[in-house]
């Protein structure tokens, strides 16, 4: 199976994000508790551990105190320090941790206290809150959002759009608008999870507010909080921000509003930004489809757009009201592996009622178009004791992180890497193995600054010296890694 190219973990945005975005977006504590429903289990589990400390806590009190592999607790500490909630400090070779104050503050108090967003509550008459009702439905916000995702799909045969989508589908990469034609990532864009698509997109809008970001950040996630179906007041959004973002927010489906009143209310889509976009949701279900041996395809739905999407990788036979019957063949299939969709993007669509035999025949026609492939690599070979083998974990995880693994071989800790990626990982093992290398335990201050041994074993006698690292001096890495 083939990793498509829409990143689905979107911690990893906030990653990139500028330090001083990060550390004043946390002056927010709206942003520090969404950051934290974002994060993985076990960061959140160390978070409310730490919560309430008063001081930093050394690494190696960490260790001890929470019982979890080394390799995973570093690989926890990386992943929250890497969105600025902790600042590493390191003194007389101990590394300590200590919580970003704002972030320390503010999250203690959403633990502590309430969190009752700030817009207000307005009243409108019966004949517009029938409107907003009825289009927050949501069978109604779907269609909506399935309405904006048509415009890329079209794009082909209809590539005059409105500004504001294509000016999302350009900073997405999903569109050229050049050759008018969808990317690769377009098309692999369309065959996400419809919680992954909304994540991106408002990534992309909050990309966009080129100025004043963090605060832009900070009402994006206070609105997740607000009740659904009730009508609020969005006076102070409009000001800042102007109505463009609303406008886009109505397209999408989260919101629905109305212009005229200037007021707004969340819709059930909302509730999909309340969690990573890596963390399946329901809310949102794909057709019913039943794949006979025969390769027919019979997919029920009244959703055009959905039939639609089907019709990338399947000829149509006929359609009813709520029925569409297809068949797949291989050059339907293998069109759509042109276009950029994976094979395991098309046997998702069809599961869970996909044959095994045709789930196999769909792969034979993906390697029959994808042989060979010539890549340019560098290999790392770890060797097998204690520094060894953690140092395989952190660097195989550094590499997947960018993209660069071609190849892993965890049973040997072997791990073939792009070449153009060869300098920054080497750099950054030899990061990382001084730091475990001083995470190991000191020499007692009592021991000997020289110490003899001996070898008889062929009647000769050899003495070794070895001689302690002063303190304060950081030890020369040992090769615990094989280069190419």
């Amino acid at each position: 199976m083939e990793n498509n190219i829409i990143e689905k973990d979107i911690i990893k945005y906030f990653q990139v994000l500028p330090e001083i975005a990060m550390k004043s977006a946390y002056k927010s504590k709206w942003t520090c508790s969404e950051i934290f429903r974002l994060l993985p289990g076990m960061c959140q589990s160390l978070l409310l551990r730490i919560i309430f400390l008063t001081e930093r806590i050394s690494i190696n009190e960490m260790y001890n105190q929470f019982k979890i592999p080394n390799e995973t607790m570093d690989e926890v500490i990386n992943t929250i320090h890497s969105i600025h909630i902790i600042d590493k400090e390191e003194e007389d070779g101990i590394l300590y941790i200590k919580l970003n104050n704002d972030f320390q503050s503010n999250f203690k108090m959403n633990l502590t206290g309430s969190m009752e967003p700030a817009y207000k509550i307005k009243e409108v008459n019966e004949k517009v809150s029938k409107i907003i009702q009825e289009k927050c439905l949501k069978e109604n916000c779907i269609k909506t959002f399935e309405y904006f995702m048509n415009k890329l799909l079209q794009f082909n045969s209809q590539p005059n759009i409105s500004n504001n989508p294509l000016r999302i589908f350009k900073d997405l990469e999903l569109v050229k608008e050049e050759t008018r034609q969808i990317t690769r990532k377009g098309y692999q864009f369309l065959f996400q999870e419809t919680k992954t698509q909304l994540w991106v997109i408002m990534l992309s809008i909050i990309g966009l507010i080129q100025r004043r970001i963090s605060p832009f950040i900070n009402d994006v996630f206070e609105m997740t909080y607000l009740k659904e179906h009730i009508i609020y007041n969005c006076d102070h959004f409009k000001k800042v921000y102007g109505p463009d973002p609303l406008q886009l927010f109505n397209d999408l489906g989260i919101i629905v509003y109305y212009k005229e009143q200037n007021v707004m209310a969340i819709t059930p889509l909302m509730s999909l930004l309340r969690s990573n976009a890596n963390i399946p949701s329901d809310l949102v279900k794909k057709p019913k489809t039943i794949t006979e041996i025969n390769y027919s395809v019979y997919i029920y739905t009244e959703s055009q757009f959905q039939v639609d999407l089907y019709r990338l990788f399947i000829r149509k036979n006929f359609q009813l009201a709520n029925l569409w019957v297809g068949k797949l063949n291989h050059q339907s299939v293998t069109e759509a592996f042109a276009k950029g969709i994976t094979s395991e993007m098309l046997i998702n669509f069809l599961q869970p009622n996909l044959p095994r035999t045709i789930q196999k025949q769909i792969d034979l026609w993906k390697k029959e178009i994808n042989r060979f492939k010539e890549e340019h690599v560098v290999r790392y070979r770890f060797y097998d004791d204690a520094i060894g083998r953690q140092l395989f974990v952190i660097v195989k995880n550094e590499s997947d992180r960018l993209k660069a693994t071609i190849l892993e071989k965890e049973d040997i800790r072997l791990i073939f890497v792009k070449y153009q990626y060869g300098e920054t990982i080497r750099s950054f093992m030899k990061k990382k193995e001084r730091e475990l290398l001083l995470k190991q335990p000191r020499p007692s201050s009592t021991s000997l600054p020289l110490s003899l041994s001996t070898d008889n074993s062929k009647n000769n006698i050899h003495s070794g010296i070895k001689r302690n690292v002063p303190e304060g001096i950081k030890p020369k890495p040992s090769k615990k890694y094989i280069v190419d």
